[in-house]
């Protein structure tokens, strides 16, 4: 019986891997004073982040390491590294949709609005994930 609950975890980090995607990120030169950290662990603050995600439907669209419709959001991290006022940008684009910023990876498809269907409060925990990566 004790093993059961091993097999249980197992099975369920399985699950999360799958959902964060199996192939390699693209490869990204960053400039020489850019400090990168990586992990192999998902945090469970990380796992709740990707089941908020899922719930809200944005893994039907984006991928954390792979562009599915709309960029990964590994890409999204790359693209607004070094912007100051990142975070507010990326949740009026989630909270309005928008199209175009991306046109060149999407074929400028639209990213529909996800408020108030998506509270804000849940929006600014996405959009903290997403300039974390």
């Amino acid at each position: 019986m004790k093993h059961t609950k091993y097999i249980v975890i197992a099975a369920m980090g399985m699950l999360l891997v799958g959902c964060i995607d199996n192939e390699p990120a693209p490869i990204h030169i960053l400039p020489p004073d850019t400090v990168v950290v990586v992990s192999t662990t998902v945090s469970p603050i990380q796992q709740d982040t990707l089941q908020l995600a899922k719930k809200s439907g944005c893994l039907a669209c984006h991928g954390v390491k792979k562009k599915i419709v709309g960029p990964s959001w590994t890409d999204v991290a790359i693209r607004y590294h070094n912007k100051t006022d990142a975070k507010s940008l990326l949740i009026t684009k989630i909270k309005k949709g928008g199209r175009g910023n991306w046109g060149e990876t999407t074929g400028n498809a639209a990213m529909p609005p996800y408020s108030p269907r998506v509270s804000d409060e849940n929006i600014e925990i996405l959009v903290d994930f997403i300039l974390n990566l």
